[in-house]
């Protein structure tokens, strides 16, 4: 098998082979037999339904509760200097409690679901 050589174009870059001994030319967007595979069409994603829509929907709230309850447990509780989380973390577990009935009265009751039991928690939010 002969090798065959080729003379760069001035302005062209090139690349070294491995075994160092021969410089390539460096195809360019231009050139005629160089071709890119065709692009993938992106998947649409998926809608989220039930109680999936409602967790992304409050995921935020829940992170930053979550967060809130983590700090406060590990560095107040087991440091027995506080026994009462809701002074700390109230707030956040209402902000994340509100999103997550609304999601629930939002994905399930107001779609036919059966309504929640009389006294539950949903109920009780329900009739505000």
């Amino acid at each position: 098998m002969g090798s065959q050589q080729s003379t760069p174009v001035a302005g062209t870059p090139t690349v070294k082979i491995s075994n160092g001994s021969e410089s390539v030319p460096v195809a360019s967007a231009t050139d005629s037999n160089v071709t890119t595979p065709p692009r993938q069409p992106r998947a649409s994603k998926p809608k989220r339904t039930g109680i999936d829509a409602v967790n992304h929907k409050c995921r935020k709230k829940k992170a930053a509760y979550d967060k809130c309850f983590s700090e406060w447990y590990n560095e107040r509780f087991l440091q027995l200097k506080s026994i009462n989380q809701e002074e700390e973390c109230g707030e956040l577990f209402e902000t994340y409690k509100q999103c997550y009935m609304k999601g629930m009265k939002r994905e399930f009751f107001d779609k036919g679901q059966k309504k929640p039991k009389e006294g539950s928690l949903l109920a009780e939010e329900l009739d505000e």
